[in-house]
């Protein structure tokens, strides 16, 4: 299909496609995503912290055990990472301070719970 300039709006396609109303948003500024894309990790964290711990508690197999126990180790780990990171960005202009707030006190927990 030859698209022209001379062409009624009706019997052509807009070349960004159909028009779409949306509704208005406030801009979404890279701390902004950051701060959620944190929060999801933390929530994945947790949430695989107390599939390991179930798991172990159902376990046999030292080795296995031993496994879990090291993944929980690094689990732990990334969330004291994340609680530090948090704790710097406390208080700094331009970050919203009830994010920061929810993201710490997720990194305080041990589970979602």
């Amino acid at each position: 299909m030859t698209l022209s300039p001379s062409s009624s709006p009706s019997s052509s396609l807009s070349p960004a496609g159909p028009a779409v109303l949306a509704c208005p948003r406030q801009p979404v500024h890279v701390a902004d995503s950051l701060l959620g894309s944190l929060c999801r990790e933390m929530g994945r964290l947790l949430s695989r912290r107390s599939q390991i711990q179930a798991q172990v508690s159902r376990c046999r197999d030292a080795d296995l055990i031993g496994r879990l126990h090291g993944e929980l180790d690094r689990c732990a780990e990334r969330q004291a990472e994340l609680r530090t990171v948090v704790r710097a960005w406390q208080g700094r202009p331009g970050l919203d301070p009830v994010g920061i707030a929810f993201l710490l006190e997720l990194t305080r927990r041990t589970s979602l719970a």
